[in-house]
């Protein structure tokens, strides 16, 4: 029980970690910039709704622990276990980014297919530091 406990705080601690770089600091004038009209946003800032964001975090959490760690063992590389994680994250991410695009009136391309690509990273590294806290 303690050591799934410990693989969730992991995974969710990861994800909010990692996500928060790419959005919050590489990437920021990106997502506002694509994000302005639709956003939530106070001054050029994002005002997220943060129970929402750690839903998706939790869900997310759920995925790579659910189907990606009983695809992988202690011998399992690293470039393998990127990929299972990535794969995932591309199926959750397309779905997500393609119904916006197809759904939403300012939701443009670019911001699909650069959310996609990271959706698949986010999911691939996350995969890696659970793997890696699960073998230790």
């Amino acid at each position: 029980m303690f050591t799934e406990l410990k693989l969730y705080v992991t995974c969710f601690v990861s994800f909010f970690v990692v996500d928060f770089i790419w959005i919050g600091i590489l990437m920021k004038d990106f997502y506002i910039q694509q994000l302005r009209s639709i956003g939530r946003m106070t001054a050029d800032k994002f005002e997220p709704q943060i129970w929402a964001a750690v839903a998706v975090y939790i869900a997310l959490s759920v995925g790579i622990i659910q189907f990606v760690l009983p695809k992988i063992n202690q011998s399992t590389s690293v470039v393998s276990t990127f990929g299972i994680g990535a794969l995932l994250g591309l199926v959750i991410y397309s779905t997500y980014d393609f119904t916006n695009l197809s759904t939403l009136k300012n939701w443009t391309l670019a911001l699909t297919l650069v959310d996609i690509a990271w959706g698949a990273v986010l999911c691939g590294l996350v995969s890696i530091i659970v793997k890696f806290v699960r073998d230790i």
